[in-house]
Protein backbone atom coordinates (compact mmCIF):
# COMPACT_ATOMS: atom_id res chain seq x y z
CA UNK A 1 0.00 0.00 0.00
CA UNK A 2 1.01 3.67 -0.32
CA UNK A 3 0.53 6.79 1.73
CA UNK A 4 -3.02 8.14 1.46
CA UNK A 5 -3.58 11.78 0.49
CA UNK A 6 -6.19 14.29 1.64
CA UNK A 7 -6.56 17.96 0.72
CA UNK A 8 -7.52 21.22 2.49
CA UNK A 9 -7.98 24.64 0.88
CA UNK A 10 -9.38 27.68 2.67
CA UNK A 11 -9.88 29.42 -0.69
CA UNK A 12 -11.78 26.73 -2.59
CA UNK A 13 -12.62 23.97 -0.14
CA UNK A 14 -15.82 22.89 1.55
CA UNK A 15 -16.07 20.69 4.64
CA UNK A 16 -18.91 18.89 2.88
CA UNK A 17 -16.48 17.60 0.22
CA UNK A 18 -14.73 14.23 0.30
CA UNK A 19 -11.23 15.67 0.77
CA UNK A 20 -9.89 13.06 -1.67
CA UNK A 21 -8.62 15.47 -4.36
CA UNK A 22 -7.78 19.17 -4.78
CA UNK A 23 -11.18 19.70 -6.41
CA UNK A 24 -12.83 18.00 -3.42
CA UNK A 25 -10.71 19.72 -0.75
CA UNK A 26 -12.02 20.40 2.72
CA UNK A 27 -12.14 24.04 3.88
CA UNK A 28 -10.80 23.81 7.44
CA UNK A 29 -7.91 22.10 9.15
CA UNK A 30 -10.01 21.31 12.21
CA UNK A 31 -12.36 19.28 10.03
CA UNK A 32 -9.39 17.40 8.58
CA UNK A 33 -8.05 16.84 12.10
CA UNK A 34 -11.38 15.31 13.19
CA UNK A 35 -11.11 12.43 10.70
CA UNK A 36 -10.04 8.87 11.58
CA UNK A 37 -7.18 7.82 9.28
CA UNK A 38 -6.49 4.48 10.96
CA UNK A 39 -7.58 2.60 7.84
CA UNK A 40 -4.56 3.92 5.92
CA UNK A 41 -1.86 1.40 6.84
CA UNK A 42 1.04 3.44 5.42
CA UNK A 43 -0.04 6.77 6.86
CA UNK A 44 -1.83 9.86 5.58
CA UNK A 45 -0.57 13.18 4.21
CA UNK A 46 -3.04 16.07 4.50
CA UNK A 47 -1.92 18.66 1.94
CA UNK A 48 -2.78 22.26 2.86
CA UNK A 49 -3.11 25.00 0.23
CA UNK A 50 -1.74 28.51 0.86
CA UNK A 51 -3.97 30.99 2.64
CA UNK A 52 -5.07 32.16 6.09
CA UNK A 53 -6.87 29.59 8.22
CA UNK A 54 -8.57 31.60 10.95
CA UNK A 55 -9.34 28.74 13.31
CA UNK A 56 -8.07 26.64 16.19
CA UNK A 57 -7.29 23.01 15.46
CA UNK A 58 -7.69 19.94 17.71
CA UNK A 59 -6.62 16.48 16.58
CA UNK A 60 -9.16 13.76 17.46
CA UNK A 61 -7.35 10.59 16.33
CA UNK A 62 -3.73 9.38 16.59
CA UNK A 63 -1.47 7.90 13.97
CA UNK A 64 0.91 5.04 14.64
CA UNK A 65 4.67 4.58 14.30
CA UNK A 66 4.12 2.93 10.90
CA UNK A 67 1.15 5.06 9.82
CA UNK A 68 1.92 8.67 10.73
CA UNK A 69 -0.66 11.40 10.08
CA UNK A 70 1.05 14.43 8.55
CA UNK A 71 -0.39 17.92 8.06
CA UNK A 72 1.81 19.31 5.29
CA UNK A 73 1.70 22.90 4.06
CA UNK A 74 2.13 23.31 0.31
CA UNK A 75 3.58 26.83 -0.21
CA UNK A 76 4.58 26.08 -3.81
CA UNK A 77 1.17 24.57 -4.70
CA UNK A 78 2.70 21.31 -5.90
CA UNK A 79 -0.55 19.57 -4.97
CA UNK A 80 -2.83 22.49 -5.89
CA UNK A 81 -1.86 23.48 -9.47
CA UNK A 82 -4.85 25.83 -9.86
CA UNK A 83 -3.98 27.97 -6.83
CA UNK A 84 -1.31 30.60 -6.18
CA UNK A 85 1.71 29.94 -3.99
CA UNK A 86 2.22 31.53 -0.59
CA UNK A 87 2.45 30.80 3.11
CA UNK A 88 0.06 28.59 5.07
CA UNK A 89 -1.02 30.75 8.00
CA UNK A 90 -3.02 29.28 10.87
CA UNK A 91 -4.04 32.02 13.25
CA UNK A 92 -5.96 32.42 16.47
CA UNK A 93 -6.58 36.10 15.63
CA UNK A 94 -10.13 37.24 15.08
CA UNK A 95 -11.23 39.02 11.91
CA UNK A 96 -9.83 42.30 13.27
CA UNK A 97 -6.45 40.59 13.79
CA UNK A 98 -6.71 40.65 17.58
CA UNK A 99 -4.90 37.69 19.21
CA UNK A 100 -6.95 35.36 21.40
CA UNK A 101 -6.13 33.25 24.49
CA UNK A 102 -6.07 29.92 22.66
CA UNK A 103 -3.82 27.09 21.56
CA UNK A 104 -3.69 27.53 17.80
CA UNK A 105 -3.11 23.78 17.39
CA UNK A 106 -3.75 21.22 20.15
CA UNK A 107 -2.39 17.79 19.29
CA UNK A 108 -2.95 15.41 22.19
CA UNK A 109 -2.67 12.33 19.98
CA UNK A 110 0.50 10.38 19.18
CA UNK A 111 2.30 10.16 15.84
CA UNK A 112 0.92 13.31 14.23
CA UNK A 113 3.25 15.71 12.40
CA UNK A 114 3.02 19.30 11.21
CA UNK A 115 5.14 20.61 8.31
CA UNK A 116 5.64 24.04 6.66
CA UNK A 117 3.09 26.00 8.69
CA UNK A 118 3.01 29.57 10.07
CA UNK A 119 1.19 29.84 13.41
CA UNK A 120 0.30 33.08 15.21
CA UNK A 121 -2.34 34.91 17.21
CA UNK A 122 -2.68 32.77 20.33
CA UNK A 123 -1.20 31.96 23.72
CA UNK A 124 0.47 28.81 22.39
CA UNK A 125 1.26 27.89 18.81
CA UNK A 126 1.45 24.09 18.98
CA UNK A 127 0.68 22.13 22.16
CA UNK A 128 0.94 18.34 22.34
CA UNK A 129 1.41 17.34 25.99
CA UNK A 130 4.58 15.46 24.97
CA UNK A 131 2.68 12.85 22.98
CA UNK A 132 5.03 10.31 21.42
CA UNK A 133 5.92 10.93 17.80
CA UNK A 134 4.42 14.42 17.55
CA UNK A 135 6.80 16.45 15.37
CA UNK A 136 6.93 20.00 14.00
CA UNK A 137 9.13 20.43 10.93
CA UNK A 138 9.89 23.63 8.96
CA UNK A 139 7.34 25.62 10.96
CA UNK A 140 7.34 29.21 12.21
CA UNK A 141 5.46 30.14 15.36
CA UNK A 142 5.54 33.85 16.15
CA UNK A 143 4.68 36.09 18.80
CA UNK A 144 2.82 34.01 21.33
CA UNK A 145 1.74 35.27 24.75
CA UNK A 146 2.91 32.08 26.46
CA UNK A 147 4.93 29.56 24.46
CA UNK A 148 5.63 29.10 20.77
CA UNK A 149 5.91 25.31 20.92
CA UNK A 150 4.71 23.69 24.16
CA UNK A 151 5.56 20.12 25.15
CA UNK A 152 6.20 18.99 21.58
CA UNK A 153 8.09 15.71 21.31
CA UNK A 154 10.35 16.90 18.46
CA UNK A 155 10.86 20.32 16.90
CA UNK A 156 13.06 20.30 13.80
CA UNK A 157 14.11 23.19 11.53
CA UNK A 158 11.62 25.52 13.20
CA UNK A 159 11.52 29.06 14.62
CA UNK A 160 9.58 29.61 17.83
CA UNK A 161 8.73 32.92 19.55
CA UNK A 162 6.94 33.09 22.89
CA UNK A 163 6.80 35.37 25.92
CA UNK A 164 7.80 32.69 28.44
CA UNK A 165 9.37 30.04 26.19
CA UNK A 166 10.19 30.02 22.49
CA UNK A 167 10.45 26.24 22.08
CA UNK A 168 9.61 23.63 24.72
CA UNK A 169 10.08 19.98 23.82
CA UNK A 170 11.99 16.77 24.24
CA UNK A 171 14.13 17.04 21.09
CA UNK A 172 14.99 20.38 19.46
CA UNK A 173 17.03 20.09 16.26
CA UNK A 174 18.34 22.79 13.89
CA UNK A 175 15.92 25.34 15.33
CA UNK A 176 15.78 28.86 16.76
CA UNK A 177 13.99 29.75 20.01
CA UNK A 178 13.38 33.36 21.08
CA UNK A 179 11.66 34.51 24.26
CA UNK A 180 11.51 36.98 27.15
CA UNK A 181 12.36 34.19 29.64
CA UNK A 182 13.73 30.98 28.10
CA UNK A 183 14.60 30.47 24.45
CA UNK A 184 14.74 26.65 24.41
CA UNK A 185 13.41 24.59 27.33
CA UNK A 186 14.03 20.84 27.17
CA UNK A 187 11.90 18.39 29.08
CA UNK A 188 13.71 16.00 31.41
CA UNK A 189 16.74 14.28 29.78
CA UNK A 190 15.98 15.93 26.45
CA UNK A 191 18.34 16.85 23.60
CA UNK A 192 19.01 20.06 21.66
CA UNK A 193 21.39 20.01 18.71
CA UNK A 194 22.58 22.58 16.16
CA UNK A 195 20.16 25.15 17.55
CA UNK A 196 20.22 28.83 18.55
CA UNK A 197 18.52 30.65 21.40
CA UNK A 198 17.95 34.31 22.19
CA UNK A 199 16.27 35.22 25.48
CA UNK A 200 16.41 37.77 28.26
CA UNK A 201 16.82 35.24 31.07
CA UNK A 202 17.90 31.70 30.00
CA UNK A 203 19.08 30.49 26.62
CA UNK A 204 18.95 26.69 27.01
CA UNK A 205 17.57 24.83 30.04
CA UNK A 206 16.60 21.27 30.88
CA UNK A 207 17.18 18.96 33.84
CA UNK A 208 19.51 16.17 32.72
CA UNK A 209 19.42 17.52 29.18
CA UNK A 210 22.31 17.69 26.72
CA UNK A 211 23.00 20.55 24.31
CA UNK A 212 25.19 19.80 21.29
CA UNK A 213 26.64 22.44 18.93
CA UNK A 214 24.28 25.17 20.14
CA UNK A 215 24.58 28.97 20.40
CA UNK A 216 23.08 31.04 23.22
CA UNK A 217 22.82 34.74 22.36
CA UNK A 218 22.33 37.63 24.76
CA UNK A 219 20.89 35.72 27.70
CA UNK A 220 21.17 36.20 31.46
CA UNK A 221 22.29 32.57 31.61
CA UNK A 222 23.44 30.90 28.41
CA UNK A 223 23.04 27.29 29.57
CA UNK A 224 21.58 26.11 32.85
CA UNK A 225 20.87 22.74 34.52
CA UNK A 226 21.83 20.59 31.50
CA UNK A 227 25.23 19.88 29.95
CA UNK A 228 26.53 21.78 26.91
CA UNK A 229 28.87 20.09 24.41
CA UNK A 230 30.78 22.10 21.77
CA UNK A 231 28.54 25.10 22.45
CA UNK A 232 28.96 28.88 22.33
CA UNK A 233 27.65 31.41 24.85
CA UNK A 234 27.73 34.87 23.28
CA UNK A 235 26.98 38.15 25.09
CA UNK A 236 25.50 36.33 28.11
CA UNK A 237 25.75 37.68 31.65
CA UNK A 238 26.67 34.20 32.91
CA UNK A 239 27.49 31.61 30.23
CA UNK A 240 26.89 28.50 32.34
CA UNK A 241 24.91 28.21 35.56
CA UNK A 242 23.93 25.09 37.47
CA UNK A 243 25.19 22.93 34.61
CA UNK A 244 27.55 20.04 34.65
CA UNK A 245 31.08 20.76 33.39
CA UNK A 246 30.86 22.16 29.84
CA UNK A 247 32.56 19.98 27.26
CA UNK A 248 34.80 21.93 24.81
CA UNK A 249 32.63 25.05 24.99
CA UNK A 250 33.34 28.69 24.19
CA UNK A 251 32.14 32.01 25.51
CA UNK A 252 32.39 35.40 23.86
CA UNK A 253 32.21 38.76 25.69
CA UNK A 254 30.33 37.32 28.67
CA UNK A 255 29.81 39.16 31.93
CA UNK A 256 31.04 36.37 34.23
CA UNK A 257 33.99 34.35 32.86
CA UNK A 258 33.85 30.63 33.59
CA UNK A 259 36.50 28.62 35.41
CA UNK A 260 35.99 25.16 33.96
CA UNK A 261 39.17 23.49 32.60
CA UNK A 262 37.47 22.24 29.46
CA UNK A 263 35.90 25.61 28.61
CA UNK A 264 37.99 27.75 26.25
CA UNK A 265 37.58 31.41 27.15
CA UNK A 266 37.14 34.03 24.41
CA UNK A 267 36.37 37.14 26.42
CA UNK A 268 36.89 39.93 23.90
CA UNK A 269 35.66 43.50 24.02
CA UNK A 270 33.56 44.57 21.06
CA UNK A 271 35.26 47.98 21.10
CA UNK A 272 38.59 46.24 20.43
CA UNK A 273 37.11 44.48 17.42
CA UNK A 274 35.81 47.79 16.12
CA UNK A 275 39.31 49.29 16.43
CA UNK A 276 40.75 46.39 14.45
CA UNK A 277 38.24 46.84 11.64
CA UNK A 278 37.69 50.58 11.11
CA UNK A 279 36.39 49.91 7.59
CA UNK A 280 33.49 47.83 8.88
CA UNK A 281 30.14 49.63 8.89
CA UNK A 282 26.91 48.46 10.46
CA UNK A 283 23.54 49.65 9.22
CA UNK A 284 21.06 49.08 12.02
CA UNK A 285 18.00 50.83 13.35
CA UNK A 286 18.96 53.19 16.16
CA UNK A 287 16.88 53.94 19.21
CA UNK A 288 13.36 52.60 18.85
CA UNK A 289 11.91 51.36 15.55
CA UNK A 290 8.16 51.42 15.88
CA UNK A 291 5.15 50.54 13.80
CA UNK A 292 2.42 53.08 13.30
CA UNK A 293 -0.98 52.89 14.96
CA UNK A 294 -2.60 49.58 14.00
CA UNK A 295 -6.12 50.05 15.34
CA UNK A 296 -8.01 51.01 12.19
CA UNK A 297 -9.91 48.78 9.73
CA UNK A 298 -7.92 46.50 7.46
CA UNK A 299 -8.18 45.18 3.95
CA UNK A 300 -9.35 41.62 3.49
CA UNK A 301 -7.07 38.93 4.92
CA UNK A 302 -6.02 37.83 1.41
CA UNK A 303 -4.49 41.22 0.56
CA UNK A 304 -0.95 41.25 1.93
CA UNK A 305 2.41 42.71 1.05
CA UNK A 306 5.43 40.62 0.05
CA UNK A 307 6.23 39.75 3.67
CA UNK A 308 2.71 38.53 4.46
CA UNK A 309 1.63 41.60 6.43
CA UNK A 310 -1.85 42.95 5.78
CA UNK A 311 -1.78 45.55 3.03
CA UNK A 312 -3.29 48.90 4.00
CA UNK A 313 -2.36 51.09 1.03
CA UNK A 314 -4.54 52.11 -1.91
CA UNK A 315 -3.03 53.04 -5.24
CA UNK A 316 0.65 52.70 -4.28
CA UNK A 317 2.96 51.51 -7.04
CA UNK A 318 4.87 49.24 -4.66
CA UNK A 319 4.75 48.60 -0.91
CA UNK A 320 8.20 47.37 0.10
CA UNK A 321 8.47 48.78 3.59
CA UNK A 322 9.26 46.30 6.38
CA UNK A 323 6.05 47.18 8.24
CA UNK A 324 2.61 47.63 6.71
CA UNK A 325 1.26 51.14 7.13
CA UNK A 326 -1.62 51.50 9.56
CA UNK A 327 -4.86 53.41 9.49
CA UNK A 328 -5.10 56.39 11.85
CA UNK A 329 -6.92 55.54 15.05
CA UNK A 330 -8.99 58.72 15.01
CA UNK A 331 -11.70 58.93 12.33
CA UNK A 332 -10.50 56.14 10.00
CA UNK A 333 -11.80 56.23 6.42
CA UNK A 334 -15.33 54.91 6.12
CA UNK A 335 -14.36 52.27 3.55
CA UNK A 336 -11.40 51.07 5.62
CA UNK A 337 -8.90 52.21 2.99
CA UNK A 338 -6.25 54.87 3.16
CA UNK A 339 -5.97 56.96 0.02
CA UNK A 340 -2.36 57.16 -1.22
CA UNK A 341 -2.86 60.78 -2.29
CA UNK A 342 -3.22 61.84 1.37
CA UNK A 343 -1.14 59.03 2.85
CA UNK A 344 1.81 61.18 3.84
CA UNK A 345 -0.37 63.29 6.13
CA UNK A 346 -1.26 60.26 8.27
CA UNK A 347 0.87 58.17 10.70
CA UNK A 348 3.72 56.62 8.68
CA UNK A 349 4.92 53.05 8.78
CA UNK A 350 8.42 53.69 10.16
CA UNK A 351 9.39 55.82 13.13
CA UNK A 352 13.03 56.24 14.19
CA UNK A 353 14.10 57.72 17.49
CA UNK A 354 17.79 58.76 17.68
CA UNK A 355 20.40 57.85 15.08
CA UNK A 356 20.07 54.79 12.87
CA UNK A 357 19.31 53.38 9.44
CA UNK A 358 16.58 51.15 8.05
CA UNK A 359 17.96 49.15 5.13
CA UNK A 360 15.63 47.99 2.33
CA UNK A 361 16.27 46.33 -1.03
CA UNK A 362 14.61 46.18 -4.45
CA UNK A 363 15.70 44.64 -7.79
CA UNK A 364 16.64 46.90 -10.72
CA UNK A 365 17.25 46.18 -14.42
CA UNK A 366 20.21 47.43 -16.41
CA UNK A 367 19.82 50.76 -18.22
CA UNK A 368 16.36 51.42 -16.80
CA UNK A 369 15.76 54.57 -14.79
CA UNK A 370 14.65 53.92 -11.23
CA UNK A 371 13.13 56.58 -8.97
CA UNK A 372 12.56 56.03 -5.28
CA UNK A 373 10.45 58.43 -3.19
CA UNK A 374 9.55 58.64 0.49
CA UNK A 375 7.68 61.18 2.61
CA UNK A 376 9.52 62.26 5.76
CA UNK A 377 8.82 64.48 8.76
CA UNK A 378 10.88 65.24 11.87
CA UNK A 379 9.80 66.40 15.31
CA UNK A 380 11.94 67.88 18.11
CA UNK A 381 15.04 67.43 16.00
CA UNK A 382 18.53 67.99 17.39
CA UNK A 383 21.34 67.37 14.90
CA UNK A 384 21.38 66.63 11.18
CA UNK A 385 18.18 66.13 9.23
CA UNK A 386 16.97 62.75 7.84
CA UNK A 387 18.05 61.39 4.47
CA UNK A 388 17.08 58.94 1.74
CA UNK A 389 20.14 57.15 0.31
CA UNK A 390 20.33 54.94 -2.80
CA UNK A 391 23.31 52.58 -3.27
CA UNK A 392 24.36 50.02 -5.86
CA UNK A 393 27.44 48.44 -7.42
CA UNK A 394 26.93 50.06 -10.82
CA UNK A 395 25.69 53.51 -9.76
CA UNK A 396 27.15 56.41 -7.79
CA UNK A 397 25.57 56.81 -4.38
CA UNK A 398 22.53 59.12 -4.45
CA UNK A 399 21.46 61.08 -1.38
CA UNK A 400 18.45 63.31 -0.75
CA UNK A 401 18.46 65.34 2.49
CA UNK A 402 15.38 66.76 4.17
CA UNK A 403 15.27 70.57 4.29
CA UNK A 404 11.78 71.10 5.77
CA UNK A 405 11.05 72.75 9.08
CA UNK A 406 10.22 70.76 12.19
CA UNK A 407 6.77 69.18 11.90
CA UNK A 408 6.38 69.66 8.13
CA UNK A 409 6.16 66.81 5.61
CA UNK A 410 8.59 66.70 2.69
CA UNK A 411 8.96 64.23 -0.15
CA UNK A 412 12.51 63.00 -0.84
CA UNK A 413 13.40 61.34 -4.16
CA UNK A 414 16.52 59.73 -5.62
CA UNK A 415 17.00 58.41 -9.16
CA UNK A 416 19.56 56.25 -10.95
CA UNK A 417 19.98 54.03 -14.02
CA UNK A 418 22.15 51.01 -13.11
CA UNK A 419 24.39 49.68 -15.86
CA UNK A 420 23.83 46.07 -14.77
CA UNK A 421 21.03 43.98 -13.32
CA UNK A 422 21.41 44.19 -9.54
CA UNK A 423 19.63 44.57 -6.23
CA UNK A 424 19.79 48.18 -5.04
CA UNK A 425 19.93 49.21 -1.40
CA UNK A 426 17.84 52.03 0.08
CA UNK A 427 18.61 53.60 3.43
CA UNK A 428 16.08 55.55 5.47
CA UNK A 429 18.58 57.43 7.61
CA UNK A 430 17.98 59.31 10.85
CA UNK A 431 21.06 61.37 11.83
CA UNK A 432 19.60 63.27 14.79
CA UNK A 433 20.85 63.01 18.36
CA UNK A 434 17.38 63.75 19.71
CA UNK A 435 13.87 63.84 18.31
CA UNK A 436 11.80 61.61 16.04
CA UNK A 437 12.01 60.97 12.27
CA UNK A 438 8.97 59.52 10.50
CA UNK A 439 9.15 57.81 7.09
CA UNK A 440 6.42 56.48 4.83
CA UNK A 441 6.79 53.25 2.84
CA UNK A 442 8.89 53.71 -0.27
CA UNK A 443 7.31 54.33 -3.66
CA UNK A 444 9.39 52.84 -6.50
CA UNK A 445 8.80 53.75 -10.14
Amino acid sequence: MAVAHRYVSTNRGDDGNTGLSPDQAWATLDHAASQDYSGNADGTDIHIAPGTYRETVVTDYPGTASAVVRFVGDPECLWFPDESGGRIRITGCDAAEHPQVVNVITCNKAYVEFHKLHLDGGSVGLYSGLQTGVRAVDCIVHPMANRGFRQVYEVSRCVGFGFYVGIEGYRVLNSWGCSRWTGVSLLSSGLAANSTSMAEYVGFAGTGAHFWNCIALGDGYGYTVGTPHHCLAMMCDSPYSGSQTPDDCYQFACGTPGTWPLATQLNLALEALADLTPWLAFNAAGGLLRQGDNSGPAFSASETDFSGHRLRLKGSALDIGPWSVSEPSDQPPADGMLDWSVYHTEPPSIRLEAQGDVLLHAPAQADQQLTVSVWVRHEGLTGDKPQLVLRGDSIPEQTATCTSADGAWQQLSVSAAPTADEVLAFLLRARNTAGICRFSDLAVA
